[in-house]
């Protein structure tokens, strides 16, 4: 009965495989006798071609020739194969689909330019040819060792293997009797790598490889040694010299190493055998990150593959990479990229016998961009489809003018191009911007070229990675938990008690906070904490320890004087606070802030005291005074109001002498610095929590109290119970937008266009701003905007690209005109002028009268619809996922503002929610994993926006 079972199983695992595999491929087998294969230019572009070409030759189609690809300009010198002729072509390894393929498989995180009716199979795996051989192949065709050796070597999962440096540039293998046949099986696969990436570039090596090896990696090193010896290739001494005195160069010169990042411009003067990817980690075995600008017009970065234990696995490069393209985004999108600038770059390498850059490959690769303008009609598209398959420097120069009508913006153009994840990214496509640049005047030129771009690409990439490592190791320091029992020794308890009571009043304490995130005015004046994200300046929570710890002393606290000063420039606060015995007897152990940062924050922020003391006054707060009304001088327009207060209930105020030292001038106390994720004197609730420095707080512990100084060590270090350091309780006093926690979401299903279009009129009326023109308002901190409505920049925006767009700004344009107005040019060049009237009426942050409100809300609301649905079916593909987010109002509203965000943090977002789905979570748990993925942004209103998310209904109407 058991054989029978394993034959049963055994039987379908076989159908099963056999299913899965290439679609339509006895379909295909009957109409292409013969195929091509084009690979990537590595050890699993060709190992992957070995696989598929044994595959078609079980399915009877021979492989008669093979050719490298290449990402960049190579990818369209690739010679023609007549698709409709008898030779198929088929891509092996390679995220760049084109029309000319009948088959195309890859296993990269996303896919571009694959025409509908290619026959795919795409598998995110660590490397191709796993996909090939074990799951379209009904047999296996390379060996369990050898795809685990090209897998390693693909994905450069070094450090599970333990993989040295030294074994990954080794050119030559003997076996090592000491260890077993697997491991030296992988000692021979990376000889054969690197001996395949030093002569990769000789014509014809990689193809001879493909159509003479056997699917194994033994085979292949063979051939490899064959081809050395038949074409004269440089010897292996040769190799390890060149190699060698690559790596010394790398030392000397090109490369920068700071903080546990490398960076490097271009990779030096190499010879045969010398180059690797690695190298950098080679001469900085130390590094975390390596990012490296290449003049052909692309930035890469990466971890250090040899780190077993990443120290930094909280930095995610992937999601670096959106965070700088979107600080870059203006200046991409207002550059147009025409259909003829793409195929004149794109071949550049190009001979008359190659596929070059076609219209359909245009439209392939950027067809869905939300910036796509073509201006014709299906007649101009097919001209444009027949016209481009010659190549563009044999098109006369009149001719190719009516490649210009079809385009695309430079943000559209590198979000095409650049890919990759946690721990490898790359931002491509950079060389196709600013390649005019030359010919415009030098004093109207933004950039000289595009290498400018590339380099303040690179160096913003390393600057927000460095600001990632900072709070990453911030984070982990906070947590570090103290387990070891000499710890626990009455010598290391007393270094943390104070023995005696050696007080001098006054005290001053204060620091300079650096906000980790530039560019956010609302958490540069969370001089607090917010609530969404824990973070901030940490103000109360310092001064407030300080103040228990005098009042612990039987010292009633009071707080003399407090200063701050914000510098809007480089998004730090320094503050100090002069803490002194209290002259009216009371016991003032808290403080609490309110106040509001950008346009109407004096308004905003003194329409939140009276609520405040409300709150405070709840739960036992007396004697509330404004100890602070600050107002930043310059800058960023920031409000905040600091108020002492008592809580007589629980710290009455304390009775008879305590002998201190007083000083003319106050004695400055240090305090911890950083993110400090400490609670603060709270109205209701206990303050005891862990602090920074030591992470030891014996504030309420009292002077000498041995005994219960032991439990709470115990405690804090996690043993015998109690709180563990990365446990921490934190009772928060109110912030300055209090925000719904998971337990006060309000989960609200139904949904679906109709409700679409109300939460977005909601998301309008609620987040979005009114009016704004540079000529009626001014420029003051609106950057490079445009005319602007409802969040809807008309010409940064794109917004006039469709017949929406253009009836949004007809409406406010024909009120210009009817408050005599006048306009001459078209575009982005239209000047307007005698526009007094009209800037009387349409004041900053108008909303429309009853004439003109509801259209243009209407408008709107049509018009992010559209890029909502764009955004839609470009980043969520799974069904099940856009039916949860379209049913649920939670989650809609927060989609439909992340269009407003932008399509990075809408991919982003999207993200996160299809990965929660795909783990069965909840309704309440998707919508805490909404509000958690905007708290993890440098967005603006994300204690607003998280409030609306988690109860849709509590959103003002339209």
């Amino acid at each position: 009965m058991k054989d029978l079972i394993i034959k049963i199983i055994t039987e379908e695992s076989k159908r099963l495989i056999s299913e899965s595999g290439i679609r339509d491929i006895n379909k295909i087998a009957k109409r292409y006798p013969m195929a091509k294969i084009y690979f990537h230019q590595d050890l699993d572009g060709v190992t992957t071609a070995l696989a598929m070409k044994n595959y078609l030759e079980q399915h009877g189609i021979k492989v008669v020739d093979a050719e490298i690809i290449q990402y960049g300009s190579k990818e369209f010198a690739i010679k023609k194969v007549e698709g409709e002729g008898d030779i198929m072509p088929v891509l092996v390894d390679f995220a760049h689909g084109k029309p000319m393929f009948v088959i195309h498989t890859d296993h990269h995180d996303s896919q571009a330019g694959v025409e509908q009716g290619t026959s795919t199979n795409f598998k995110s795996s660590r490397s191709n040819v796993e996909t090939i051989s074990q799951s379209i192949s009904p047999t296996d065709i390379f060996s369990q060792d050898d795809i685990e050796t090209i897998s390693m070597v693909d994905s450069a999962d070094y450090a599970k293997y333990d993989i040295t440096p030294e074994q990954v540039i080794q050119y030559l293998f003997k076996v090592d009797r000491t260890k077993g046949v697997k491991e030296n099986k992988k000692m021979m696969g990376l000889v054969a790598n690197k001996l395949l990436l030093a002569f990769k570039n000789k014509p014809n090596f990689l193809r001879n490889l493909v159509m003479n090896s056997k699917p194994s990696l033994q085979s292949i090193l063979l051939n490899i040694k064959d081809e050395m010896e038949k074409e004269g290739y440089a010897p292996i001494e040769q190799l390890q010299q060149n190699q060698e005195k690559y790596i010394q160069s790398r030392k000397e010169k090109g490369v920068t190493y700071e903080d546990g990042i490398i960076s490097q411009y271009g990779l030096g003067s190499m010879k045969p055998g010398s180059y690797d990817r690695y190298t950098p980690f080679i001469n900085h075995p130390d590094a975390e990150f390596l990012v490296t600008g290449l003049p052909m017009g692309m930035v890469q970065a990466s971890c250090n593959p040899y780190k077993k234990e990443r120290a930094l696995k909280g930095v995610d490069l992937g999601e670096i990479k959106n965070e700088v393209l979107e600080k870059f985004r203006p200046e991409l999108e207002r550059q147009r990229i025409s259909f003829g600038t793409l195929k004149r770059i794109s071949e550049m390498d190009a001979e008359e016998s190659s596929v070059g850059f076609t219209f359909k490959d245009f439209m392939a690769i950027y067809g869905d961009s939300p910036s796509l303008k073509i201006f014709g009609t299906d007649k101009l598209k097919r001209y444009l489809d027949y016209k481009s398959k010659d190549l563009f420097k044999s098109i006369p120069f009149e001719d190719r003018k009516v490649f210009n009508k079809a385009s695309v913006n430079g943000y559209d153009v590198i979000m095409a191009n650049s890919g990759g994840h946690k721990c490898i990214t790359n931002i491509s496509g950079i060389n196709y911007l600013y390649s005019n640049s030359k010919f415009e005047d030098p004093e109207k030129r933004t950039r000289n070229s595009y290498v400018d771009l590339l380099k303040d690409i690179q160096a913003e990439f390393v600057r927000v990675l460095k600001e990632k490592i900072d709070a990453s190791k911030s984070m982990n320091e906070n947590f570090i938990r103290l387990k070891k029992k000499d710890l626990l020794t009455k010598s290391i308890l007393e270094n943390h008690l104070i023995k005696e009571q050696t007080i001098s009043l006054p005290i001053k304490i204060g620091e300079t906070w650096q906000s980790p995130i530039k560019g956010d005015a609302d958490l540069l004046h969370s001089f607090e904490r917010r609530a969404v994200d824990k973070k901030g300046a940490y103000m109360g929570t310092k001064i407030e320890k300080e103040l228990k710890k005098l009042y612990d002393a039987g010292i009633n606290p009071d707080i003399t004087d407090l200063k701050v000063q914000v510098d809007s420039k480089n998004y730090t606060v320094t503050w100090s606070a002069t803490i002194d015995e209290s002259r009216d007897g009371k016991a003032y152990v808290g403080i609490a802030t309110r106040g509001s940062a950008g346009g109407g924050s004096d308004r905003r922020a003194e329409g939140q005291l009276a609520k405040l003391k409300q709150t405070l006054t709840q739960n036992g707060a007396e004697d509330i005074t404004q100890i602070l009304d600050f107002k930043n001088p310059k800058g960023i327009a920031i409000r905040q109001y600091f108020f002492k207060y008592t809580i007589p209930s629980k710290y009455p105020p304390k009775t008879g002498k305590v002998n201190y030292k007083r000083t003319e001038e106050p004695t400055s106390i240090q305090i911890g610095s950083g993110d400090t994720q400490t609670s603060t004197t709270n109205t209701n609730t206990s303050s005891s929590t862990e602090t920074s420095g030591s992470g030891f707080d014996f504030s309420d512990v009292g002077f000498l109290d041995f005994s219960k100084a032991m439990e709470k060590l115990k405690s804090m270090s996690g043993i015998g119970g109690g709180t563990k350091p990365n446990q921490v309780q934190t009772t928060n006093e109110p912030t300055n937008e209090p925000i719904s926690t998971s337990s006060e979401i309000v989960v609200s299903s139904g949904g679906g266009n109709a409700n679409f279009r109300e939460i977005t009129k909601k998301v309008i009326a609620n987040f979005e701003g009114g009016y704004w023109n540079p000529i009626c308002h001014g420029r003051k901190g609106m950057g490079k905007s445009t005319e602007t409505m409802f969040g809807l920049d008309r010409y940064n925006g794109n917004i006039e690209s469709t017949k929406e767009g253009k009836k949004f700004f007809k409406i406010i344009d024909d009120e210009k005109i009817a408050l005599s107005a006048t306009t001459s040019g078209s575009g982005s060049s239209t000047k307007w002028e005698n526009m007094d009237n009209f800037c009387k009426k349409w004041t900053y942050n108008y909303k429309g009268d009853s004439k003109t409100k509801q259209p243009l809300m209407d408008l709107a609301t049509t018009i992010m619809e559209g890029r909502f649905n764009s955004y839609m079916s470009s980043f969520v593909k799974d069904p099940k996922v856009k039916e949860k987010i379209m049913n649920n109002k939670n989650l809609l509203t927060h989609m439909s503002y992340a269009t407003w965000n932008g399509i990075g943090f809408f991919k982003k977002f999207a993200k996160r929610l299809e990965d929660k789905i795909k783990q069965r979570a909840s309704d309440k748990e998707l919508v805490d994993t909404a509000i958690q993925s905007r708290a993890e942004t440098g967005l603006y209103n994300k204690d607003k926006v998280a409030r609306a998310i988690a109860n849709p209904d509590s959103m003002k109407s339209a």
